[in-house]
């Protein structure tokens, strides 16, 4: 065709497929018979194919698209400017009489898959240039959404377990995937009900491609009706450190439980004595007959009471002083004579306030150096009926500084701890920040500074 460039005699080999759809360009209608002749841009490959991939006159700035995913900006002179995404990093530029510059990769960019290449060229005689573009290290398959940033995939973020009978224990496997091309590290795997959710396994980090899976297992012994139950999947990708997933079904038990646990109300002091009970129908044709209620810990007590035989029962539950500070937890335990039931359990929980109470109970860092600084907030509860004063308070590790926000003596004590910018998390770190009173059984208080739970000991981010 008349005005197309004619190829370079190293142009005769098969290019890549990296370029092939590059190559189909039609010229620019600049390119006319008999006009001046127009620079022609080359790119070399890692397999020393020459290739013509347009034509374009100089002069003004110019974007064309190489391949999917190059774009470069090629005025007459001065500072050129390369958008590349996907490939290697680092490239020769030379024009046509040997002045050259070089290209190097900002690693900065990297891991979001967008490469800002600068080149400094000079201006020589006809201004024309021609571009060899080296590529490195990576191929075709190598594009941004792979380009060193990890992609956590899940293939089923909801996981139905079906309809099952109360009591029993039921495992559910999540399967994950790292499409990214960046190493996946899982911080941590957090369950909405700790309670009735153990997470079994997980891994710590995928490489490229791997597969891993997510096990947990789900106790149905205090769940009725309908359930969803989350996972919060903590890692580090860029397209949110945070993923749920979700766990339903539907347990089904021959009792109706009224309420199906037992939660005292905060209970504000230890030798408190509370009652709190619990109806029970049964809801098959037939007859269950309940007895030998019994409770896992000495600070409840559990009476089962007879309405109508074999059909409606009430159990009754009391706190047994003395308690303790914080929560009292017991299992409450009932047989039956239904076979497929054995016995129910139904869970008591009691919580007596401390006077004195951090909130957060602790603090979490995510393991590595800091790039910017951080502060983490805290609050010092006073509940107490005696006068307590603050005397001071100390951190065991060195960087960090602690400061007080806010003071309303004899309510509340406002604090913040500050991590500076280059601060190294350690994967262990087991820090605890110190606070001492005046109060006589909680004279010192600790506030744990910990790395996520399940951040890979020994491994850094």
């Amino acid at each position: 065709m008349a005005g197309r460039p004619s190829p370079s005699p190293t142009a005769t080999r098969r290019p890549s497929r990296l370029f092939s759809r590059a190559m189909t360009k039609r010229p620019p209608p600049s390119r006319r018979a008999g006009s001046a002749p127009v620079p022609r841009f080359r790119l070399e490959d890692d397999s020393r194919n020459d290739l013509i991939v347009g034509s374009f006159p100089v002069g003004n700035p110019k974007k064309t698209r190489f391949w999917p995913g190059f774009f470069v900006a090629w005025p007459s002179a001065g500072q050129t400017r390369f958008v590349v995404t996907g490939i290697g990093n680092s490239f020769n530029v030379i024009d046509s009489r040997g002045s050259n510059g070089t290209l190097d990769l900002r690693p900065e960019l990297a891991s979001h898959g967008k490469f800002e290449l600068t080149m400094n060229t000079t201006k020589t005689g006809s201004s024309v240039l021609v571009a060899f573009i080296f590529l490195f290290a990576f191929q075709t398959r190598q594009f941004a959404e792979k380009n060193a940033v990890p992609v956590l995939h899940v293939e089923k973020e909801t996981v139905d377990f079906g309809k099952v009978i109360v009591g029993r224990e039921v495992t559910v496997r999540f399967d994950i995937q790292n499409k990214g091309g960046g190493k996946l590290v899982l911080y941590d795997v957090a369950a909405s009900c700790a309670e009735c959710t153990t997470i079994l396994s997980h891994p710590d980090k995928l490489d490229a491609d791997e597969k891993g899976v997510i096990e947990v297992k789900l106790f149905t012994a205090e769940l009725q009706g309908s359930v969803d139950r989350t996972l919060s999947v903590y890692s580090n990708d860029p397209r949110g450190s945070r993923r749920i997933l979700h766990i339903i079904g539907n347990v089904w038990s021959p009792l109706e439980l009224r309420p199906h646990y037992i939660y005292f109300p905060i209970v504000k002091s230890v030798d408190s004595q509370k009652e709190l009970r619990v109806e029970i129908t049964n809801t098959t044709e037939g007859e269950i007959v309940l007895s030998k209620a019994r409770s896992s810990s000495k600070k409840f007590r559990a009476t089962v009471l007879a309405g109508e035989e074999g059909k409606k029962y009430t159990l009754v539950v009391s706190t047994v002083p003395p308690l303790e500070f914080g929560n009292n937890k017991g299992l409450i335990t009932i047989d039956t004579d239904y076979e497929r039931l054995p016995t129910i359990q139904i869970s008591a929980t009691a919580k007596v306030r401390p006077p004195l109470e951090f909130s957060p109970s602790r603090i979490y860092l995510k393991a590595g150096v800091l790039t910017k600084p951080v502060r983490k907030y805290f609050k010092l509860s006073i509940r107490s009926k005696e006068p307590v004063e603050i005397l001071g308070h100390s951190l065991n590790i060195a960087g960090p500084t602690v400061e007080v926000t806010e003071r309303k003596p004899g309510r509340y004590v406002r604090y913040a701890v500050f991590f500076p910018e280059g601060f190294r998390v350690d994967p262990g770190l087991d820090a605890v920040l110190t606070v001492r009173t005046t109060h006589g059984q909680f004279s010192e208080l600790n506030l744990p500074i910990q790395v996520y739970a399940n951040f890979p000991q020994g491994k850094k981010n």
